[in-house]
């Protein structure tokens, strides 16, 4: 059975986990981005449908008047 080694300078093997432990941690940095957004996303979304009820409620109240208004025997 034949094995494959590869021998690197330990100076390089330092710098390869140096390496991956920065790319971990930038990883785990755009995780923390991404959660972010997501839960600025939620509450915007939040914002928005309080909005559109609010709207909507202007909107039937100005109906009603709008009716009681010109159209008072209704």
């Amino acid at each position: 059975m034949a094995t494959n080694q590869t021998f690197i300078k330990l100076e390089e093997y330092k710098e390869i986990l140096d390496i991956v432990d920065l790319c971990k941690a930038k990883l785990s940095d755009v995780n923390s981005t991404l959660n972010q957004i997501d839960s600025i996303r939620s509450e915007e979304a939040k914002e928005l449908s309080a909005w559109r009820d609010n709207v909507k409620e202007i909107e039937s109240k100005i109906s009603s008047i709008d009716k009681n208004l010109f159209n008072p025997e209704e």
